[in-house]
């Protein structure tokens, strides 16, 4: 039933005058009820008739306002008789209650070791001795808090934290004190400033870069045979890396560099020790020195030639006198290295104590007639640039050889030669000068010297000359010695000629 006053519904209830709602006098009820039984038909009049025994009592405005509580807490309790609609309130119940007790949990709870970690991760610390340290993902290797002062009044965490970190590079172990600030959101926020608060370990885990030690190394000097070598040079050609021995726990490593020096006159090369130890949080290099003593033993440059030792020698040429005990009766003659041939090394020595090169030179010397095996010995002060003379000796003839007097030089020679005789008196006496037609008839017999004296050649023979008028054959002895030249070195000189009647001609012939 319909209210035509509120429009609200309700039951048709038989006896009901006033709307349970609004609480207005039905006056359409006897025609609402009349209407419903002439279109139900005589039936249902009838079964109205038969079951309505008592009219309905006046209903108060109580009861009506009962009426409204009852069907209010009805349609309240409805939902709920639903099991799902029942399970969905709980649960958002409940996940309201948590948020809400979780809000009032976090908002005022100081943070954890796990939130410092993360707090961390991008920051940097400066070490002791002024290194930064950035901290990043995954170089905190442990973290736990040692140390904290929080004032929630004045929205304060002082914390201070053990904390190991590696960074491949360094190990660092320390105490590290950071704040922490409540902000408007009652949110913690971690302070950009951490600090080093108590002591610190660092160690390192990688050594030195290879090249920042060669390059350091280079800079210095080394000691090599007495006298300070830089190892900047340009004569250094060999400088490499050999091997590293690290010894990371006691703060030091040792490496081993191979070097080579080579400037051309003298050479040496070896392993060089690089000390290196970390310092104020870096690595430095602390000395350098020979790995052994077998290490940078000087000798000479395999560049130093036998053409650059000759180029040395010839700048210290020989004019002098020598002596052979085969020629010149043991007696010096005269050598100049005009007349010089060919110059070998015969012989060299490296002194890697006192760096002196000593040296023999062997000379082929030719001149004229005579040719001559003449031996020098030079000393020579070496280092890494230099090359000086300290001591040249006196040259020996070793071997001497004087040619034979040719057939030419004795034919030209004879002529306008005098033969002696047998007598001479004042300026009488019985010589014969050959011509030129009596000189070529002169055959050799002999030539021959004395011993120890080769630059004295006899020549004896026959020649056929005028006699008063008669060709007389006879046998002559002609006596050449060795005279010197600047131009032509030595050469034969006719000194005499006995005949054989002559006094002397028994003297020269007899030996």
């Amino acid at each position: 039933m319909v209210c035509n006053s509120c429009k609200s519904e309700f039951d048709n209830i038989n006896g009901l005058k006033f709307c349970p709602y609004c609480g207005i006098k039905l006056e359409e009820a006897e025609s609402v009820e009349t209407k419903e039984i002439t279109a139900a038909g005589v039936e249902a009049a009838s079964a109205e008739k038969k079951y309505d025994t008592l009219k309905m009592p006046v209903i108060t405005e109580k009861q009506i306002k009962e009426y409204k509580r009852d069907k209010f807490l009805k349609a309240l309790v409805k939902p709920f008789k639903n099991i799902k609609v029942v399970i969905s309130l709980i649960t958002l119940i409940v996940i309201i209650a948590a948020g809400g007790a979780g809000y009032l949990y976090f908002s005022g709870r100081t943070v954890d070791e796990g939130r410092i970690k993360e707090d961390l991760i991008g920051k940097a610390i400066v070490l002791p001795k002024g290194t930064s340290f950035d901290i990043k993902k995954g170089f905190i290797k442990s973290l736990s808090i040692s140390e904290r002062n929080t004032n929630k009044r004045e929205k304060k965490d002082d914390i201070k934290i053990a904390v190991d970190l590696n960074n491949g590079s360094l190990e660092v172990k320390t105490l590290l004190a950071l704040q922490y600030t409540m902000n408007d959101n009652k949110k913690w926020v971690i302070n950009d400033k951490i600090t080093i608060s108590g002591d610190t370990s660092v160690k390192p885990l990688v050594g030195m870069e290879e090249n920042q030690i060669l390059e350091g190394v280079k800079k210095l000097n080394i000691n090599i045979g007495d006298k300070e070598k830089a190892l900047s040079d340009a004569d250094v050609k060999t400088f490499k890396m050999d091997s590293r021995t690290p010894d990371f726990d006691n703060l030091k490593e040792t490496a081993l560099i191979d070097a080579g020096i080579d400037s051309g006159i003298i050479a040496s090369a070896g392993k060089l020790k690089c000390n290196l130890v970390f310092e104020n949080e870096a690595w430095k290099i602390a000395s350098i020195e020979r790995n052994s003593s077998e290490d940078f033993v000087l000798a000479l440059s395999p560049s130093f030639s036998q053409d650059k030792m000759l180029e040395l020698i010839k700048k210290e040429p020989i004019e002098q006198s020598v002596s052979n005990a085969g020629v010149f009766g043991g007696k010096s003659f005269y050598v100049n290295d005009s007349f010089t041939k060919s110059i070998d090394i015969a012989d060299k020595k490296f002194d890697a104590q006192s760096k002196n090169l000593s040296v023999t030179v062997k000379r082929q010397n030719s001149a004229g007639e005579v040719k001559a095996v003449l031996s020098t010995d030079y000393t020579y002060a070496l280092s890494f640039d230099k090359i000086q003379l300290v001591k040249k000796s006196k040259t020996t003839a070793e071997s001497v050889t004087i040619s034979d007097v040719s057939k030419d030089v004795v034919a030209a020679s004879l002529v306008n030669a005098q033969i002696e005789g047998s007598y001479q008196f004042l300026w009488f006496s019985d010589k014969h000068t050959i011509t030129a037609d009596e000189a070529k008839t002169f055959k050799t017999t002999k030539v021959s010297s004395k011993k120890g004296m080769e630059n004295v050649k006899i020549v004896t023979g026959t020649i056929t000359y005028n006699d008063g008028g008669k060709q007389k054959t006879s046998s002559i002895a002609a006596v050449y010695v060795l005279v010197y030249d600047n131009t032509k070195g030595y050469s034969w000189k006719l000194d005499k000629v006995a005949g054989e009647d002559s006094a002397s001609y028994k003297q020269y012939t007899s030996e």
